[in-house]
């Protein structure tokens, strides 16, 4: 499990173990991410997944799958509580991220590697 920064592990309840990675932002001007630092994954050909309450328009997580990429990790996914994708899927697919999970509390996009997570689906 890996959390894009320190503030994302305080929305999942878990107990501290050693699969528990972080990331920190690097940002440039205007605060726009340039790049991403990450923990060292230990075991590069488990699945890892990237965990946060919110994805909007995918930023973080196309720089922290970008991170992981780096190390060699294969099988990345995106787990989001609240999903708008508001840029769509396309660019978080090419940055590596295999699969991506989501609530059905903002549901908009159907892939078939979007996983929606809930009965309904509300928009």
């Amino acid at each position: 499990m890996v959390f894009p920064d320190k503030n994302a592990k305080k929305h999942f309840y878990m107990n501290e173990n050693k699969n528990q990675y972080y990331c920190k932002k690097v940002r440039g001007e205007m605060g726009k991410i340039i790049s991403y630092e990450c923990d060292i994954i230990k075991d590069v050909t488990l699945p890892t997944y990237i965990l946060d309450d919110i994805c909007d328009g995918g930023a973080t997580f196309i720089k922290c799958a970008e991170a992981l990429k780096s190390q060699g990790v294969e099988d990345i996914r995106l787990f989001v509580y609240h999903g708008f994708f508001t840029k769509g899927l396309d660019a978080l697919f090419e940055a590596g991220i295999k699969e991506i999970y989501t609530t059905n509390s903002v549901c908009r996009i159907e892939h078939p590697n979007l996983h929606i997570i809930g009965e309904n689906c509300y928009v």
